[in-house]
């Protein structure tokens, strides 16, 4: 998606593959998304990246998200939010999500990200398995859950 807004609600993203965002890329967009499942997904330049969600500029607030087994071929195998971008998580599940360089479960540069009642279990990467934070990027977690994570590094 490339500008405007979506609402996705109760969808299935499985067995995709694209240059970057192999489950869904956004592009200054404003995405809501509720109950869906980015499972899967391979994000195949190693330039690029987010083998679950590519999300730069704009805004995303994901809620009740399972976000599980995607692969990217650089940064940010669930999620990769760059250029400002404001992510909103609650109340979901990123797991078992590989990154070849950083951010198993999130990269996040620059922008704002802030996460509710969120578990981060089982991905990997070089640096962060379960997240990696760049540039001006902040960060807020409130209960949740980061656990068996690996960073290869």
């Amino acid at each position: 998606f490339s500008e405007g807004s979506s609402n996705l609600q109760s969808l299935s993203f499985v067995a995709n593959r694209a240059i970057r965002g192999g489950g869904l890329y956004t592009d200054i967009h404003s995405l809501t998304a509720t109950s869906s499942l980015l499972q899967s997904n391979t994000a195949t330049n190693p330039s690029y990246g987010g083998g679950g969600l590519y999300a730069a500029g704009g805004r995303s607030n994901l809620s009740s998200l399972t976000i599980v087994a995607n692969t990217s071929g650089s940064r940010g195998g669930g999620i990769l939010t760059v250029a400002s971008h404001t992510l909103t998580a609650t109340n979901s599940l990123l797991q078992n999500n590989t990154a070849t360089t950083n951010g198993g479960g999130l990269y996040a540069e620059s922008g704002l990200s802030n996460l509710s009642s969120l578990t981060i279990v089982g991905n990997s990467g070089f640096w962060g398995g379960g997240i990696h934070t760049t540039g001006s990027h902040n960060l807020t977690a409130t209960s949740s859950v980061l656990q068996s994570n690996t960073a290869t590094s």
